[in-house]
This record gives C-alpha cells, structure tokens and sequence, in this order.
C-alpha cells in the first residue's frame, strides 16, 4: 500500500514538472514574437548612443534632442553646425527661404536686412550701389553679410551658394553616420554604423576611424561635404579677396579611450582658415562627444582639403554686382 501511494505521488509531480515546462516554453516563445505572431526583426542593434531608443527602423533620438552625425544633441549644438542661414529640423538643415533681392542674410542672425543697410554696407566695403539699383549674386547663390556680433570679424558682404546652407540630406538611425563618396553625389551616400557592443561589462565602442571618416574626410582626400560647407560659410571668410581653398590636418586625442573625453586640434598653413575650422568643427565635436563609448584607438589624425580649383564649392572671392531693379517692389 505504502508504496502505491508513493508511485501515484511521483506520477503527479511528473505530471506537473511537464506542465510547468510546457508553460515556460510558450511563455518564452510568446517574448520572442509581435502581436501578429510574425518574429521580431533581429537585425536591430539594441546598441544606442545616448538619449535614442530602438524603434522600427533602429536607434533613435529623443523627441526633445536632434540627430547629428549619429549622435543625439540638443537643438542648439545643431543649430550651430546649421548655421544662421538654415533651420534645425528632424531631419537636418533645412535653408531658410531666400531673401528678397536686394536685400541680405546676416550669417549671425539669420535675418534678412533691408535694402537700405545693404547699400549703406555696400558703400563703407567701396561697392557703390544707386538709390535704384540693387545688389545681386550670380545664379544659385544668396547675397549674404556679415554686420557685427561674430567676434573680430569686420563687416562682410559676399555671395554664398545655396547648398552651402544646407547638410545634404540622408536619413540614418541614431549611432550611424552618412558616408559620401569623394564625389559628394548624395545619391551614393550610404549609411554606416559606428556603434558597437563593447564587452559584457564595458561601454559601447566606437569606430573613431570611421566616424572621422564620414565626418571629416579621408586622409590626404577631400573634406567631408558637411565640413567643407560648413566651413565655406564661416562669417570670417565671407567675400574673401581670394578662392576658399586650404589644407587641413585634424588631430583627434580620446585620454583613456574615453569618447566623452575627446581633445580636438586643427592645423593648417593658413591660420585665419584654421581658425574658421575650429568653429565649424566644434558642434561635430560635440556630437562626437555625446556619443560616449570607448573609442577603438586612443588617436586618429587625417588631413584634407577644402576648397580648390575643379570642385563644385563656393568662393569666397564671389562679389555681388549692382544692377536697375526689375520692378518697384526690389526698390
């Protein structure tokens, strides 16, 4: 009798070990599967940099923060590398309407001037413009002007193409970043992930030479089309006397591979264009600190070029021309 009793008890707890573990099993392949009962994508890296979740297409960024080369950053560091003549938006830069002619877009404020104080600019720069004339830039450029509160730069008055106002566009997930053919053709620009798992107790690492890469340029190529145009359309090189063009070497230091902790240098035989990169690179900097992480090596230096004969940029050497308005609404 005892033990029957004992066999029908080790019957039910076996009994109940399989039900337990058939539960388990459901409940485990429930987790891995959507509502409408198709499995989840696995190519998503759970991987995100700072302030971006996973979403349907990857990491991205808070509602509250704006995507720049790959990091999450608050609209003012990415106005900054806007620019005052174009727009923060979800998806980039975005130029701003052009001015009216005659009139021009202060590269400080944003804010287009009256023609009244063009003319008045105009004549203090020897550029004499009638009272029923006005001020014109050749096709595919906006007259622009530099008018105070940029530093030491003087007063300035010059011709800036429109895709100088304007990051190319190309949507990538948060902890990738757009890389451009030498060519800067924004139809081959391919989105690259520089955000990986680190080791199981480390931080994410980051791809520093590949950041720099996008971000930067090559080494011994051309600029990055975001850096040289954010360059070219630095309020001190406005209607520069001669042709934007200048080589740059850009040093990038990480102490203790710490991302967040990155030391940015440029150099170039041309100081006054050195100094102009520093200011267009500081807010990519900023995003490139914002990334955090490890980096992959503790320093990367490239060198590139902006600029020169043969490439499709702007020249600060372009001089708007006086010309009899078309109609009474450009006096």
């Amino acid at each position: 009798m005892q033990s029957r009793r004992i066999a029908r008890i080790a019957r039910i707890a076996l009994v109940l070990a399989t039900l337990v573990g058939l539960s388990a099993s459901a409940s485990c392949h429930t987790a891995t599967t959507s509502r409408g009962g198709a499995p989840k994508s696995a190519s998503i890296d759970a991987t995100c940099p700072p302030g971006a979740t996973v979403g349907a297409a990857g990491c991205e960024c808070r509602p509250d923060l704006r995507l720049l080369f790959g990091a999450c950053v608050s609209a003012r560091t990415a106005g900054a590398h806007c620019g005052a003549a174009a727009v923060v938006t979800p998806a980039g830069c975005a130029a701003r309407p052009p001015c009216e002619p005659g009139r021009a877009r202060d590269l400080v404020t944003g804010e287009c001037l009256a023609r009244r104080e063009v003319r008045d600019l105009a004549a203090s720069l020897g550029i004499l413009v009638a009272d029923d004339d006005v001020l014109r830039c050749p096709d595919g450029s906006e007259l622009a002007s530099v008018t105070g509160g940029a530093g030491d730069t003087a007063p300035r008055l010059g011709c800036l193409t429109r895709t100088a106002t304007a990051t190319l566009p190309l949507a990538c997930p948060a902890g990738s970043v757009p890389l451009f053919p030498s060519s800067g053709a924004p139809g081959a620009a391919t989105c690259s992930r520089v955000i990986a798992a680190g080791s199981s107790t480390g931080a994410p690492e980051l791809d520093v030479v590949r950041w720099v890469q996008a971000v930067v340029g090559a080494d011994g190529g051309p600029g990055s089309p975001p850096l040289c145009r954010a360059w070219e359309r630095a309020p001190g090189l406005l209607g520069s006397a001669t042709g934007l063009d200048a080589r740059f070497t850009v040093a990038l230091r990480f102490p203790d591979n710490d991302v967040s902790m990155v030391v940015a240098e440029v150099r170039s035989p041309d100081a006054a264009a050195a100094v102009e990169l520093e200011h267009a690179l500081a807010p990519m900097i900023e995003a490139l600190r914002a990334l955090g992480g490890t980096a992959r090596q503790a320093a990367i230096t490239t060198t590139v070029r902006c600029g020169g004969a043969g490439e499709a940029r702007p020249r600060g050497g372009a001089r708007p021309s006086s010309g009899p308005a078309e109609n009474d609404h450009e006096k």
